[in-house]
């Protein structure tokens, strides 16, 4: 097994021998085989042991670990971490949470010892298993190709591979290496509780399917899979190159598509670049099933016959239409993007109410209070206009949208002093914008036609007089309140982001 093995890392693993490798070694059979493997081809390696505290022979693993770390004269690290808490407060399975745990340890450590690559004792068995989990379960060409020996970028890191030298060779080797060698792994008694899917299929449905319709079940999933990959790797070619043409933006939170560019890609493009936006959003999430793929083409499709669009996809993830661009956002980026709410899109506090005497300056409300996120605020600043006919000309020269001159002459004649209102949207608003001679149309159609970001609009901040929207800040004034050769009060409005 040492010469194949050898030949199989050279192939497949891409390690050299003069950097460490940190191994994830549990004290099962796997783990141990290829701890004394990669000792007895010259290799650094490094032990990490996580004690996950789920079982009661979970400190003699620890002492097995630490056995043959000291025999082979290897060094060890060890942390115990408590998984159920994990569980229970991310709502993760026992086993995604000891998952979770354990690899972020494995590259947590990788980047202290600086090791070229994570290690772990994945065998061929364990990709059958994975391969037929992942069709039980749904999945596409990914989910197919298995494991892979060899993976960068992965879940966990940019930088550090995370390789599988034992993905070539199967259990029954790796137990026959162990009892050549007198190794004693330990003997995880969880391995035979069938409360696990993985352990059904590798007690029960894997036995059965060799019994009774293929004896070399086992081994053709596992070519299939060997295939798939190769053939994954050539779509993730044809993908690369259809990422840079169509991904606009990437933020925390937030990719966003050019929609014309990624409508006009191929549907398994489109899935591809789908599931590859939800990687970058939700790193470690497994399981993107077909119906969540699905409900993003059909998406991607329909988008083009509606001004605005919204459908939510899984794990808090939803896809957006905003003007002419298609965005996948998490909960925290759809909701507040801390560069647009904060310095592109005026934005206060939802439901808010600000009466502003003139002239007066005010700082608006935060759409989320207290977030140390937000680093900009808005301020809302009027005055009287003292000299009406000198600013006409000033007024048709004005290229900020976040300026206006109003005509007030009416309603001063009315009461002897004005204050103006900032708030948000109303449901039943309506607006007579500039242009549209005096008629008047719903606030929320102005905002689609407008092209206004879905996300930005319920706290976007509008200017109203006696409850009427006089001044949509970016956009447009009320045509009632604009000036004119007969305007006899005016005042000057001006919103501006400061910098906190």
């Amino acid at each position: 097994m040492l010469l194949e093995f050898s030949e199989y890392l050279d192939i497949n693993c891409r390690l050299i021998m003069t950097r460490p490798i940190l191994i994830g070694v549990s004290g099962g059979s796997d783990s141990i085989c290829l701890l004394h493997l990669l000792k007895s081809l010259g290799y650094l390696p490094i032990v990490a042991h996580m004690n996950h505290r789920l079982r009661p022979g979970a400190d003699e693993d620890v002492q097995i670990v630490t056995q043959l770390a000291e025999t082979l004269e290897v060094p060890l690290v060890i942390e115990v971490h408590d998984v159920k808490t994990l569980a229970k407060t991310s709502k993760l399975s026992i086993e995604e949470a000891a998952r979770t745990l354990r690899y972020r340890f494995l590259f947590e450590q990788a980047q202290v010892f600086n090791a070229q690559a994570v290690a772990v004792g994945h065998t061929a068995d364990d990709q059958v298993e994975t391969v037929m989990m992942h069709l039980l379960r749904g999945t596409g060409l990914a989910g197919l190709r298995g494991m892979l020996p060899h993976s960068l970028p992965n879940a966990w890191s940019q930088d550090i591979p995370l390789v599988r030298p034992l993905l070539g060779f199967w259990r029954k080797d790796v137990l026959e290496y162990c009892t050549q060698y007198n190794l004693r792994p330990a003997q995880d008694e969880s391995n035979l509780d069938t409360t696990y899917l993985r352990n059904r299929l590798r007690h029960d449905l894997i036995p059965y399917l060799e019994q009774y319709y293929n004896p070399g079940i086992k081994k053709l999933f596992w070519r299939m899979a060997n295939t798939l990959a190769s053939e994954y790797k050539l779509l993730n070619q044809l993908g690369e190159a259809a990422w840079q043409s169509c991904v606009a933006e990437i933020k925390p939170g937030c990719v966003t598509f050019y929609s014309k560019v990624l409508r006009n890609q191929p549907m398994a493009l489109q899935r591809l670049l789908v599931r590859r936006a939800i990687a970058i959003l939700c790193p470690g999430l497994r399981d993107v099933d077909y119906e969540t793929t699905e409900r993003a083409i059909k998406f991607i499709c329909n988008s083009t016959r509606i001004h605005t669009a919204h459908c939510d996809l899984l794990a808090g993830l939803h896809f957006m239409k905003e003007n002419d661009n298609l965005g996948i956002f998490t909960d925290s980026g759809y909701l507040s993007d801390p560069y647009y709410f904060n310095k592109e899109w005026p934005q206060m506090l939802k439901g808010g109410l600000i009466c502003v005497p003139v002239p007066d300056k005010v700082i608006l409300p935060p759409l989320m209070p207290g977030s140390k996120g937000s680093s900009y605020l808005w301020r809302f600043s009027v005055e009287w206009v003292d000299d009406i006919l000198g600013v006409l000309a000033q007024v048709e020269k004005n290229h900020d949208p976040y300026q206006a001159w109003l005509d007030v002459s009416d309603q001063v004649k009315q009461i002897p002093s004005l204050n103006l209102e900032i708030r948000c949207r109303h449901p039943g608003d309506r607006f007579q914008p500039l242009g549209l001679d005096g008629h008047s149309l719903k606030l929320s159609d102005f905002m689609v036609n407008e092209k206004i970001p879905r996300r930005a609009r319920a706290g976007w901040p509008l200017v109203c007089l006696n409850s009427q929207v006089i001044w949509i800040p970016g956009y447009r004034i009320s045509h009632a309140n604009r000036l004119t050769q007969s305007t006899k009060h005016a005042v000057h409005l001006c919103l501006t982001c400061v910098d906190t």
